[in-house]
């Protein structure tokens, strides 16, 4: 082939027609390892270039670069006289290149050498290095490429790869090897399909996060990817700052750099289900043994050991607040491979510092400008406010600028009771489901005390009707088990704990069988209910909770009745509520910033309920819950009553709100009727609400 004069730069718009492209001194693995590997990926479907039949000369052949450039992911051999062949070198060089402009995926493997060998060239590789440098002699530009050869080869063997001398037979390396480039394939797909749809890599929730870049970079920086050392980060902050966005934004941009890795979401919510951090770490070491695995001791074995100790592993534990978690999840595992990180998210900065943990990554509050650029992004779709809801958006810059996740939940929620950005029109939303009860069999020879499973279930609106639960996968685990056994009951859930009890049932924490899903389950005694005459309460209350579609109110998935019992099935909390949360903080006291932000979720709510025709009658701190991601979500409905009302919103003209600031120093007052709030709240020297 003829010689190429330049090297043409690598841009992302190559079209990608080869799977792998396989980088190899021919004399050292033609015929041996290279082929064994060639024939593996064929067997997988995998189209891999190799240069069979090119012919070699002292440049690079512009056959070879097209290749590289058409590949999706390079392979490089290091093997002993790799470095003595000026093709292969170039070769290495034009494929970091684009891997650098394109994201192409890289993978080395030293085959019988050192990968210390190959990053500071010793040995065989310095002795073709001495032989290069004798052959350009003071030629500058020669001079030039042979420091670009050294940089390309330092760089590349700190890339994960794989390392001949840690397997066990060549068929083994070879049977590895193909695993990952399969799985790095199917990744790098999705990447494309991603990009060809014009969404980033990065879950589409990313999108509209204001601020969420700085921040990955952020942590990316504390991580160092390409040393070789071990290290563990934490991520800290306050309930809905966006730890867990943080981390699934690092987590999507650098998993390609590692061997085995894995996201592992809920960790504190695991750890409150029996046996659930057991289950957790066999998952855990499931996927990086790219294998099935089951803990049957706490101990070990050797070789299994060996296995992690040769991984480079990147693990997320999010939301852990105890450092007893992760030694449950750690237990027995000394040691990962070289470059090997683990991320750690929570809201407990000592749990990390217990763990001594080498930094911490503390995310800052939203200032009041990003929070209200985000608001109004997902409120109004545009990074500014319309004129008619100024004054809302000042009372929002100047209180509520805190957690991203609870500005856009709140914003949905406006953009979704306003309708557009005409606050005139939302006059008369009124959002109902359709409703229609079965009731069970009251027969009488019924001998059973415990809750029976012979019942039939409300047919009510699904998550169709509820877009605000749409994607939720409690919806798509009812839904999976209506579409096989057609109604639901006590047998289709399994009761773990109690969580409470109120006036007219208990509250238990149960878990839908088979989906590990967990829900609240209210189960009424409708005996009691009717000796009290409070059935209609219990009805009233139901009927309630299915018109219900708000991001700070509870969601019913089903309901169901037996001969003795009444059964809503709810979304669990597991946070607490505000009582208990506000025993832990300092002084026993909210600060005012965390006081005006939760104060606003609760006017969100309760506006939304309003326009329903609800009236909420129990709002007190036991009863406002906190969500694990530092959402609020008002419970216990059953004093709340339903009336038939045409919502009216009110808004004072710009000048009345600027003399009513003048006068007052406030910004905004909010009149609540005082029969509607509990009277600790009312009347409490912090409060801010006045009566």
């Amino acid at each position: 082939m003829g010689n190429s004069s330049s090297t043409p730069s690598c841009t992302i718009t190559y079209r990608e027609k080869h799977d792998v492209f396989l980088s190899f001194r021919g004399q050292d693995t033609r015929q041996g390892f290279t082929s064994h590997l060639y024939a593996g990926l064929r067997r997988k479907q995998i189209k891999t270039f190799i240069d069979y039949e090119l012919e070699r000369g002292d440049e690079i052949s512009p056959v070879l670069l097209k290749a590289i450039e058409e590949s999706k992911i390079s392979v490089i051999i290091f093997s002993n006289d790799y470095a003595s062949s000026k093709w292969c070198l170039d070769e290495l060089v034009k494929i970091l290149e684009c891997k650098k402009m394109n994201g192409q995926i890289v993978i080395p493997v030293f085959y019988h050498v050192d990968p210390s060998d190959v990053r500071k060239q010793t040995k065989s590789f310095g002795d073709a290095f001495v032989k290069h440098e004798q052959d350009f002699g003071k030629d500058n530009d020669k001079k030039l490429k042979v420091k670009r050869w050294r940089t390309a080869l330092t760089d590349a063997s700190n890339l994960s790869g794989w390392d001949s001398s840690t397997a066990r037979s060549e068929y083994e390396l070879v049977e590895q090897i193909v695993k990952d480039i399969l799985k790095k394939s199917r990744c790098s797909k999705k990447r494309n399909n991603l990009k060809k749809s014009n969404v980033r890599s990065v879950s589409g929730d990313f999108r509209h996060l204001v601020g969420i870049d700085s921040r990955i970079n952020c942590v990316k920086s504390l991580l160092f990817i390409g040393k070789l050392d071990f290290k563990i980060i934490g991520i800290w902050g306050m309930g809905g700052l966006g730890k867990t966005t943080i981390a699934k934004g690092v987590f999507d941009q650098i998993s390609s750099e590692f061997g085995a890795c894995h996201f592992f979401a809920n960790v504190r919510q695991e750890s409150e289900i029996p046996n659930g951090l057991v289950h957790l770490r066999e998952k855990v070491l499931s996927k990086i043994l790219d294998e099935e695995y089951v803990v049957g001791t706490i101990d070990i074995s050797e070789y299994i050991k060996d296995k992690l100790r040769r991984r480079k592993v990147l693990i997320v534990l999010d939301d852990v607040d105890n450092v007893d978690q992760i030694k449950i999840l750690s237990e027995g595992i000394d040691q990962f491979g070289p470059g090997s990180r683990i991320i750690i998210t929570t809201r407990n900065k000592q749990v990390l510092r217990n763990y001594s943990v080498n930094d911490i990554y503390d995310i800052k509050a939203f200032d009041d400008r990003e929070s209200l650029q985000l608001f109004c992004i997902h409120a109004f779709k545009q990074d500014h406010p319309p004129n008619n809801y100024k004054e809302f958006a000042k009372v929002l810059e100047n209180g509520v600028g805190t957690a991203s996740a609870k500005v856009r939940d709140g914003a949905s929620s406006l953009a979704k009771t306003s309708g557009s950005a005409k606050i005139s029109d939302r006059a008369g939303f009124v959002e109902s489901g359709e409703i229609s009860t079965c009731r069970g069999s009251t027969s009488s020879d019924s001998t059973s005390s415990d809750v029976s499973d012979e019942s039939t279930c409300s047919s009510f609106s699904s998550s169709v009707n509820k877009p605000h639960k749409a994607n939720d996968a409690r919806w798509v685990a009812i839904q999976a088990v209506r579409s096989k056994d057609g109604l639901l009951g006590v047998g289709h859930f399994r009761l773990l704990r109690k969580l409470g009890c109120g006036d007219i049932g208990s509250v238990y924490l149960s878990e839908s069988s088979g989906t590990k899903c967990y829900f609240a389950m209210k189960v009424m005694d409708k005996v009691s209910l009717s000796k009290r005459k409070k059935l209609l309460r219990a009805q009233t209350e139901r009927e309630i909770l299915q018109s219900l579609d708000h991001p700070f109110l509870p969601t019913l998935y089903t309901h169901f009745e037996t001969d003795k019992f009444s059964c809503l099935v709810m979304e669990f909390c597991p946070g607490g509520d505000l009582h208990i949360l506000r025993q832990r903080q300092p002084g026993k006291h909210f600060s005012e910033q965390a006081v005006k932000f939760y104060i606003a979720e609760v006017l969100l709510a309760m506006e939304y309920l309003h326009m329903l025709g609800i009236v909420y009658r129990d709002l007190k701190p036991e009863n406002v819950l906190v969500r694990e991601d530092g959402h609020i979500m008002l419970s216990d409905f059953d004093l709340s009553l339903r009336c038939a009302v045409s919502p009216t919103v009110v808004k004072s003209s710009s000048n009345e709100s600027e003399s009513l600031q003048k006068k007052s120093g406030l910004l905004c007052s909010i009149c609540l009727h005082s029969a509607l709030v509990y009277p600790a709240i009312m009347y409490s020297p912090y409060n801010l609400f006045w009566p």
